[in-house]
């Protein structure tokens, strides 16, 4: 499989984990539970899901995610109550939202004028009426596709890592350590390691540190 579509199907089976999270926050909090973890929980699944259509240049289900995340987020600063009625407009959201994802995944148009009607409702309580799209956004990362045949001649040696030529020609060792405003705007770095594991095998160490 090319490195592109394989890295595409991985972006729908987390599209996949990333709904159910969502769903299953919205449950919670139309049963009355409001709190910050639930909230941020299903927030960062809106955001996830909007960034990964961004890097394929998925742009309805990058617009309609960004509305949904918005009014979301008015939610999670405490600006916008969780009544009952907005609720139900998440729980809407939330079934076009996985519509549109199944769209995007078999190649399918929308339907516009069924994503414009939940857009402009999200719009009226968040107070967004700019419209967006996937080119209006700075993504953290983009996949691109690259040529890995070389054998590292003319780099430098990192410091506190073996030089290139040790590893071998087939292995490759990866140092991530993500900034903390990251995970301020509500991106998941685990989505990213896993996958990297499903383009080889992979062994992750993690360590957490202070600030």
């Amino acid at each position: 499989m090319d490195p592109m579509d394989q890295i595409r199907e991985t972006f729908f089976q987390e599209c996949d984990e990333l709904m159910e999270v969502l769903e299953d926050g919205l449950n919670t909090m139309e049963a009355g539970e409001h709190d910050e973890e639930t909230v941020n929980a299903v927030f960062r699944a809106a955001h996830s899901v909007k960034g990964g259509a961004g890097a394929f240049g998925l742009d309805s289900l990058v617009s309609f995610a960004h509305t949904f995340e918005t009014t979301l987020d008015e939610v999670r600063g405490g600006r916008l109550e969780a009544s009952p009625e907005l609720m139900l407009l998440f729980l809407r959201a939330a079934d076009r939202l996985r519509d549109l994802i199944s769209d995007a995944q078999a190649g399918n148009d929308s339907d516009e004028a069924q994503s414009a009607e939940l857009i402009e409702e999200l719009r009226a309580f968040a107070g967004v009426e700019q419209e967006v799209h996937a080119e209006d956004f700075e993504f953290d990362a983009v996949p691109i596709g690259m040529d890995l045949e070389f054998d590292g001649s003319g780099l430098p040696d990192l410091p506190g890592l073996p030089p290139l030529g040790d590893f071998g020609d087939d292995r490759w060792q990866i140092e991530f350590k993500p900034h903390a405003g990251l995970y301020k705007r509500g991106n998941d770095c685990i989505l990213m390691v896993r996958a990297l594991a499903e383009l080889a095998d992979a062994d992750i160490q993690g360590e957490l540190q202070g600030d």
